[in-house]
């Protein structure tokens, strides 16, 4: 039997990845908020998985939106009543075996924040590239 070519892409988006990339910080703020009868303030606490929170340290690798390559790696244009604007000015990539235990691809999935040494920057639009049901590459879209 021969290896499945899907486990041997995922290596290969890792090494990759991992090669010209850099360590960030994904985050999902705290889904419980500082006071409940006034959810809609949200939290000041840092990101803890007791209060629905998240943060993750994974290698990334940033390419710039624009590159005229159409939807997938591209900047993306969206209108708003009748105007174009920019959906995101920064795409994220973070090889699937690159996620660290105990955390998972659906924690990853569910990030709203990646922080890049000071930069933070908001997850616009999440992408996954999963053929035959075997996760490769995760794209993130990024915004101010």
């Amino acid at each position: 039997m021969s290896p499945d070519p899907f486990t041997a892409a995922a290596a290969r988006a890792k090494t990759s990845i991992e090669a010209k990339g850099r360590r960030v910080e994904f985050y999902k703020v705290n889904r419980t908020p500082d006071d409940p009868t006034k959810p809609w303030l949200g939290t000041t606490d840092a990101p803890h998985a007791s209060r629905g929170g998240a943060s993750i340290s994974v290698i990334a690798v940033f390419v710039p939106a624009g590159q005229g390559r159409g939807g997938a790696l591209g900047k993306l244009a969206t209108t708003d009543e009748g105007r174009v604007s920019v959906a995101y000015e920064q795409e994220c990539l973070v090889a699937a075996d690159s996620i660290p235990a105990p955390h998972t691809a659906a924690e990853l999935l569910e990030c709203d924040r990646v922080r890049d040494g000071s930069q933070v920057w908001t997850v616009a639009a999440r992408g996954e590239l999963k053929p035959a049901g075997r996760s490769v590459l995760f794209s993130f879209a990024l915004s101010r």
